[in-house]
């Protein structure tokens, strides 16, 4: 490879990881934000002659629209990818971003609910890129030991968003730093990024040759791929119990804001270094299990043990009077969850033909939404401003999924 085809490779790789980056950055830093805006006294846009409840709903519908708008978009965004190329999927969806940025800030600015939700789709439409991203990563490698290496470093840069993510978003909405700071400032902040990546996408990213003369997107043979993938019995299995899971995951730590807020009062500054904390439990555990149980073969019984710690330490946590041993309590729960992620989606891949994988990572993504649509909206009706009831819901799905777990592996050895 030349000197100048290895600048130019390098170039599309760093602005793929950077429009993935600026992705997970982005869901992670409106998380300390939103639950602030909607329960707080002095609500910015509810003010106190809303119940709780109608607060909660709310909140709970802002949530479910990223989701809804993800699961709907994402198969239309690799439709545009796969017909027009990667580059234009991945300029469109970032324009989107820097657009859903610039409303979102200037929503909360002038205090428009409706514009907020809008701006939450338009955000949630332009998600849809990741899989492009993932595209990009495994047409520009040229082994398939090159694949799984940027693949995981995507998985790192993810997880670190989850731990910056939170600490940008919160101390960026901090008026106590300076008095232009507000909670709009993070969005502005997001729209300066999008737009630079914009300039990166255009100028620096270009397409790859057999890109241009990929086949046109089937929908039938998409469909035929997934009712294909689903005759497979075990695939049915472990996508129910990766589904319960991320539902289990999701209704807690979607939540953990509007928690924070109710019962301990915290400001989206103080929310956000919670949030962070959390991200480093996951950034360890994710560590830790690399070097000590990703090489294991009973992967089947730590995912149950893992399971019923993780439902332990969240239903522990409901209890705490202190937020010291409620963050605590939450940080282990989280640990514990991060061995489960990596179990689940190498059991599903195993589980699938070489033939099916792209239509399985597919299918991955879109249960992850589904999950995420579903949790706010079974939550929010139960969300009581000290009470841990949402906590306890969920700790109920956890202690399913390991009863699930330990009856599969029960099946498996009896036969």
């Amino acid at each position: 490879m030349s000197l100048i085809k290895k600048k130019s490779h390098f170039y599309c790789l760093f602005t793929v990881f950077f429009t993935f980056f600026l992705d997970s950055l982005g869901a992670s830093l409106v998380f300390p934000l939103f639950a602030p805006l909607f329960l707080a006294k002095d609500s910015a846009f509810l003010s106190e002659g809303y119940s709780y409840f109608i607060k909660s709903i709310c909140l709970g519908a802002f949530l479910a629209s990223y989701p809804l708008s993800q699961l709907i978009c994402a198969p239309f965004v690799g439709v545009f990818a796969d017909k027009k190329g990667i580059k234009k999927g991945l300029i469109l969806t970032s324009f989107f971003s820097f657009i859903g940025y610039l409303i979102c800030g200037f929503s909360i600015k002038l205090k428009g609910l409706f514009f907020l939700f809008f701006a939450r789709v338009i955000m949630g439409a332009s998600s849809s890129n990741s899989s492009v991203c993932f595209t990009a990563l495994s047409l520009y490698s040229d082994s398939e030991e090159k694949e799984i290496k940027y693949i995981s470093l995507a998985s790192l840069i993810a997880g670190a968003c989850f731990v910056l993510g939170p600490i940008i978003g919160g101390k960026l909405s901090d008026p106590t730093l300076h008095p232009l700071v507000s909670l709009s400032t993070p969005f502005w902040f997001g729209a300066i990024v999008a737009f630079f990546n914009l300039l990166l996408l255009i100028f620096l990213f270009h397409e790859k040759q057999e890109l241009e003369k990929a086949a046109p997107h089937s929908k039938i043979e998409a469909i035929k791929n997934i009712k294909e993938a689903f005759e497979q019995r075990s695939i049915k299995k472990y996508y129910t119990l990766f589904f319960i899971y991320l539902l289990f995951f999701n209704m807690l730590f979607q939540f953990i804001p509007a928690f924070l807020v109710g019962k301990f009062s915290l400001s989206s500054s103080l929310i956000g270094d919670v949030c962070a904390t959390l991200g480093a439990a996951w950034v360890l555990g994710s560590v830790i299990f690399s070097l000590l149980f990703s090489e294991k073969r009973n992967k089947k019984i730590i995912l149950g043990v893992s399971g019923a710690v993780f439902s332990f330490f969240a239903f522990l946590s409901s209890f705490c009077a202190s937020l010291f041993w409620f963050v605590f309590f939450l940080a282990c729960s989280v640990f514990f969850s991060s061995f489960i992620w990596p179990i689940c989606t190498s059991i599903i891949s195993g589980s699938a033909t070489k033939e099916i994988q792209g239509k399985i990572f597919g299918f991955t993504q879109s249960v992850q939404s589904l999950s995420m649509l579903l949790a706010p909206l079974i939550i929010s009706p139960f969300l009581t401003k000290d009470a841990a009831i949402s906590i306890y819901i969920a700790s109920g799905v956890g202690a399913l999924f390991t009863v699930l777990c330990f009856a599969l592996n029960f099946e498996k050895n009896k036969k």
